[in-house]
């Protein structure tokens, strides 16, 4: 960066100045020495050596004064060369310092840089810059106008002082900076002074602000769009149309996946350079929605899958070229999900690297999810249209009347059924509270209070009522009456299913009657099967048990005689005979008592219900080792005698269960009287019952179960909590009266 340089003190005013002098000192001298000689030498002779003096002086005075001015030059050009040489090295620890980049280019290569220039372009000091072409630095897109300007800045013609441009390191990396090209002089050929400065920071950010702002656009008008949608493909090809027009991007398209299945994406709208650019690159919507690709991999994991230079990742340079001739230099695929369930993606290419820097893809999600909300709202829309037409014909198909009323009461919504049992159109009943034409008027104020209590809950409400239809005709309606609730889970609306059971209640009825017929038939046939086991008892006591008493009488009379004959072969075979046939009247008239006491206990109708429960309990222990536990208290009051056989059979069948099936060590009975009546409580800690109703099998569970229901009491079977079974019976003191009574 040296130059030519001349001296301090040089110049017009030195090369003047200096021989004005010396003319001027030279004519005075010699003026003065002239009239001097003339004076002093009186001869010529003497003039000639004063002159000759006089011209050595001269000469003598002549070579000082050029000695001290040749000094003083000399002085000066040092003096001037120090400054010079403090100028260059400031000059150049500014350019070395400078924080732009400064190349000097001579014709279209880099004849010096400064540290700031090897920094940028990635080098590892100045001097490897030296050397190389300025254009390998520059884009390729941007190397025929440097070239120009270039050109331009030689031959002085006017160009921009400024511009910005592209280039990329050493390592690749692309950076814009400001480009400023100045003459630079020199001893050969014209040179230029590059100055680049490094605006990539505030480029990106202009860029950002740029993208993030059609980002936004394109936002804003999708949801608008959202608002507008009527079908699902009119919302996708809208948002791809948008992507396109007002995000700038060179092809938007959308892709769902029944099920969620990544596998099975399809796509269902596009919009920009789509069929066509695909057949130019050489690719198929079939190969762009396959397993691997972007959309189906940003579907399976659920983030945007971004590609910011297609060029820089792609190895098959001829793709490479391809996606550039077709506008495609990055890429974004984007999720679209709501909740759990994964829907479909939306994929954007642009015509810029780094298109899809992170605000911008958050931006460009946040659009996406909207999308998939505004999307499921669109299938919840049409879902819901179809559901609503399913239950409005389900609704007016149902087959039972169906009817809304609000707090009111007054009816809103009614279906086809509730039409043709009250002979009511719907059209005349909507509007009108429910009791206004469909209850009988003496009625009416008793099913508005009704109404009003049912509001109260709990929900659902089950009740039965009457409805008058349109011909006066009563009709027995059961109801199930449920509520609609608000957003603050207040009750709005009362929902009422009616079922017409007008001809089962009459049948029920019916069935209530022979039902009653029946058990009043089974009441008399219990009590005359009672009354004939207590005959059969007291004839067996009484007859059979006289008979069999007189037997054994002459049986021990018969063995005392005998036993009077002396022993002989004759005598004790007939003795042995008598005692085996009086042991056997023994064991007769043992089983005439239990018999009898079986069929009728004497105890219970001599001595009461306790007693005849504790001797019933101390023969069950007899006769099956089973531990049997009594809490039977004698001041229980007597029940009347059908109450008492009521108990004490139920007792006796509870007994014969145990032994049967239980499998139990241990029994407890117990009675006592509580209100109304007695309750007679029969526990043991068996395997206990398979179910807490007797079935249509257990006969003798039914049996228990109606002896209390003839008598108006019930009999309840559960299973004990330490394990075994509790058979409860409650009956009233005074017997309900039946027919059979």
């Amino acid at each position: 960066m040296t130059q030519g340089r001349q001296p301090a003190g040089s110049g017009p005013s030195l090369s003047i100045w200096y021989p004005a002098l010396y003319f001027v000192l030279s004519a005075v001298w010699v003026a003065a020495s002239d009239r001097l000689a003339r004076h002093w030498a009186q001869d010529p002779a003497t003039f000639e050596r004063w002159s000759t003096y006089k011209g050595w002086g001269f000469v003598a005075v002549t070579a000082l004064l050029f000695a001290w001015g040749i000094r003083r030059a000399q002085a000066a050009q040092r003096e001037a060369s120090r400054h010079l040489d403090t100028l260059e090295a400031r000059a150049r620890d500014l350019v070395e310092s400078s924080p732009d980049a400064i190349l000097i280019q001579e014709g279209m290569t880099i004849a010096y840089a400064n540290p700031a220039a090897a920094r940028l372009l990635g080098a590892s000091g100045a001097a490897q810059l030296v050397g190389h072409r300025v254009l390998d630095f520059i884009d390729p897109a941007d190397q025929a106008s440097v070239e120009e300007r270039s050109a331009a800045v030689v031959h002085e013609r006017p160009f921009p002082s400024t511009l910005v441009r592209r280039m990329r390191r050493l390592d690749g990396a692309a950076r814009r900076v400001e480009v400023a090209l100045a003459r630079f002089p020199g001893q050969g050929s014209p040179a230029l002074q590059v100055t680049l400065h490094d605006v990539t920071q505030g480029w990106l950010l202009q860029e950002e602000v740029r993208r993030t702002t059609a980002a936004l656009r394109t936002l804003s008008a999708v949801n608008e769009a959202l608002v507008r949608a009527g079908t699902e493909r009119e919302l996708m090809e809208e948002v791809c149309r948008i992507a396109v027009d007002h995000g700038g991007y060179r092809l938007a398209w959308v892709a769902l996946a029944p099920g969620g299945d990544p596998a099975r994406l399809a796509k269902v709208a596009s919009h920009g350079a789509g069929d066509e650019a695909m057949a130019r690159v050489g690719l198929s919507w079939e190969v762009a929605v396959r397993s691997d690709g972007m959309p189906a991999t940003a579907l399976r994991t659920g983030q945007a899958v971004v590609v910011n230079d297609f060029a820089a990742e792609s190895r098959d340079p001829d793709l490479r070229e391809r996606l550039r001739q077709a506008g495609w230099l990055s890429a974004v695929a984007l999720p679209m999900r709501q909740g759990g369930e994964r829907l479909g993606t939306l994929t954007l290419l642009a015509g810029e690297v780094e298109a899809f820097d992170p605000p911008v893809v958050q931006l460009l999600q946040q659009l996406v999810d909207d999308l998939a909300f505004g999307l499921t709202a669109l299938r919840t829309r049409e879902v819901l249209a179809s559901e609503r037409g399913f239950l409005d014909a389900v609704l007016q198909n149902a087959g039972v009347l169906i009817g809304v009323a609000d707090r009111n009461g007054v009816l809103v919504r009614a279906n086809a059924e509730y039409e043709r049992l009250t002979g009511w159109p719907v059209g005349e009943l909507l509007g009108h509270l429910l009791w206004e034409r469909v209850v009988a008027p003496e009625r009416r104020s008793a099913y508005q209070r009704i109404f009003q209590a049912m509001w109260q809950g709990p929900f659902p409400v089950v009740a039965g009522g009457e409805l008058l239809t349109r011909a006066g005709e009563i009709r027995n309606v059961e109801w199930v009456q449920s509520a609609l609730h608000d957003a603050a889970g207040e009750p709005t609306f009362l929902v009422g299913i009616g079922h017409d059971v007008t001809e089962r209640s009459q049948a029920e009825a019916r069935l209530r009657e022979s039902r009653e017929q029946l058990r009043a038939l089974a009441g008399r046939l219990q009590s005359v099967r009672e009354e004939e086991k207590t005959r059969i008892a007291r004839d067996l006591h009484d007859e059979l048990g006289q008979l069999l008493t007189g037997l054994k009488m002459d049986l021990r009379w018969l063995e005392r005689r005998l036993s009077d004959l002396p022993p002989s072969e004759a005598v004790n075979p007939l003795v042995d005979r008598v005692v085996a046939a009086s042991e056997l009247a023994d064991q007769t008239v043992a089983s005439v008592q239990r018999i009898a006491a079986e069929l009728r206990p004497g105890a219970l109708d001599r001595l009461g219900l306790v007693p005849a429960l504790r001797q019933e309990v101390r023969r069950f222990q007899e006769r099956t080792g089973i531990s049997c536990l009594a809490r039977l208290d004698d001041a229980t009051p007597e029940p009347p005698p059908e109450v008492a056989t009521a108990l004490y059979r139920i007792c006796q069948e509870a007994l014969t269960n145990v032994s049967r099936h239980a499998g139990a060590g241990q029994v407890w009975v117990s009675l006592a009287a509580e209100p109304p009546g007695l309750v007679l409580r029969v526990e043991d800690d068996g395997r206990g019952l398979d179910a807490t109703a007797p079935g249509p099998g257990a006969l003798g569970l039914l049996g228990m179960t109606e002896r209390a229901t003839m008598l108006g009491g019930q009999v309840a079977f559960t299973r004990r909590p330490a394990g075994g079974t509790a058979v409860v019976a409650s009956l009233p003191m005074a017997a309900a009266p039946t027919e059979a009574r």
